[in-house]
């Protein structure tokens, strides 16, 4: 594996809009490529250019791949992906990620995430403001396929997560508050009928509705919140994506353990630059 591929997937994850594996001109023109290659060009040090080809970024993905992947198969079972941050994600949504109803595996093996996958997945995962996080998630959230997510389908996720919070002793909110605040913030024409677009209308909100239903850690983390330490981190990095610091902060994380030659050490020894 190498930063050539995590590039190119990246590239196509932010600019390929209909997920088809081509580039139009349209979406070049449309997209900030062009300036990102003229950045890297001038660029003697990569790891400024932050869209696509930073070497820190590429980093992180496939340590973050290589923890999951024990057997170092460069495939995940679901078994594997279930401990992903701590399993901060609901059995639920796990049997909808590997239904495959966000996006189609690019696995060759069946029931198996691959690297390019799992790349997918963590874009998303980190980063809930983009037009195609926001698509994948609500894709996960739409048990009907039908581009609306109802109350009941909402309920569906927001049980486990309960039950959850319960069992690790954390006071649950109810069902009924929660929606009543999600309608509040997105103001659906139709009462408790949440589509796309209203996700993308207010995508600064957005990885709050998809937390609350989907991942648990973030979930327990937005109840937690501290707003001057939210406001101190928008001051000190005001273009930086939730991506950017997510990438930022676990790079950091595993400089530090590179000490230990059971941990970082075997995910380095295969990292290609080429």
């Amino acid at each position: 594996m190498c930063i050539r591929d995590r590039s190119t997937w990246g590239i196509f994850f932010a600019v390929d809009t209909n997920d088809d594996g081509r580039i139009s001109q349209r979406e070049f023109l449309n997209s900030n490529l062009f300036d990102a290659l003229m950045h890297v060009d001038r660029e003697e040090d990569i790891n400024k250019v932050r869209n696509y080809f930073s070497y820190e970024h590429f980093y992180v993905l496939y340590c973050k791949f290589w923890e999951l992947d024990t057997d170092h198969d460069f495939l995940i079972s679901k078994d594997d992906f279930s401990r992903y941050a701590g399993y901060t994600l609901s059995k639920k949504v796990l049997d909808r990620i590997f239904s495959q109803a966000p996006r189609k595996f690019r696995s060759k093996v069946e029931g198996k995430m691959s690297y390019e996958d799992f790349v997918w997945y963590l874009l998303c995962e980190e980063d809930k403001m983009t037009n195609r996080a926001i698509d994948y998630w609500f894709r996960v959230l739409d048990l009907d396929e039908n581009g609306i997510v109802t109350g009941f389908e909402l309920e569906y996720f927001y049980e486990e997560q309960k039950q959850r919070l319960e069992y690790l002793n954390h006071e649950s909110v109810l069902y009924e508050d929660v929606l009543c605040q999600m309608s509040d913030i997105f103001k659906p024409e139709k009462e408790i009928m949440f589509r796309v677009e209203h996700f993308r209308r207010q995508r600064t909100l957005a990885p709050i509705f998809f937390n609350i239903f989907t991942n648990l850690n973030k979930f327990v983390a937005y109840e937690q919140r501290d707003p001057f330490m939210l406001k101190n981190e928008a001051t000190e990095f005001p273009d930086y994506s939730d991506w950017d610091k997510f990438a930022q902060n676990e790079y950091s994380r595993l400089a530090m353990e590179e000490e230990n030659p059971d941990n970082v050490k075997n995910c380095i020894c295969v990292v290609s630059q080429s």
